[in-house]
């Protein structure tokens, strides 16, 4: 049986072809993993509990030297 070869070069099309769908999914699904990941990570911001204590401590601070 012999391929012609125009055969030849359309199943070399078609298997270059399904190797690069097949790596741009693996990459579309890294990618949207991370961007899942990302806003949990950003998702605490402000000032820390020790940060606030402080804060707190100044402005007690403040009160007690513009009261007196």
């Amino acid at each position: 049986m012999e391929t012609s070869l125009l055969f030849e070069s359309f199943m070399v099309f078609y298997l270059l072809e399904v190797l690069f769908l097949a790596s741009f999914t693996v990459w579309y699904y890294k990618e949207d993993k991370k961007a899942e990941e990302k806003p949990h990570a950003v998702e605490s911001r402000g000032p820390t509990a020790a940060q606030v204590m402080a804060m707190y401590k100044v402005a007690e601070k403040l009160k007690r030297e513009q009261g007196a």
